[in-house]
């Protein structure tokens, strides 16, 4: 089925060969098994380690507070370090999607 969805993909897109160049050189050789359906109950999901993402950010924010019986400030500051540790993980992963969109269409 997912070879047949990939040559299903190529008409439509053949106008555009670097676009096709770069889905299949970024994302659909090296990155198949995370993201196909086919593989879903053998692989993780693209670092998404639970079945819910509540539930992974719950998890993410117990690990910040250290302690279920904190003070406020204690919890304001650990909380506020875990979203500036978010907003660097996103931005780095916007960097690193942007800069291999540029290598992959050059």
């Amino acid at each position: 089925m997912y070879e047949e969805r990939v040559r299903g993909l190529k008409p439509d897109f053949m106008m555009y060969p670097q676009v096709l160049k770069y889905i299949d050189k970024t994302w659909l050789v090296p990155h198949k098994e995370e993201f196909v359906c086919t593989w879903t109950d053998s692989v993780m999901h693209l670092g998404n380690y639970t079945s819910n993402r509540v539930e992974g950010a719950h998890f993410k924010l117990k690990k910040y507070l250290l302690s279920s019986q904190c003070n406020f400030e204690n919890a304001w500051e650990n909380t506020h370090s875990l979203f500036e540790a978010t907003v660097t993980e996103v931005k780095g992963s916007f960097e690193r999607t942007l800069s291999m969109s540029l290598s992959g269409l050059m």
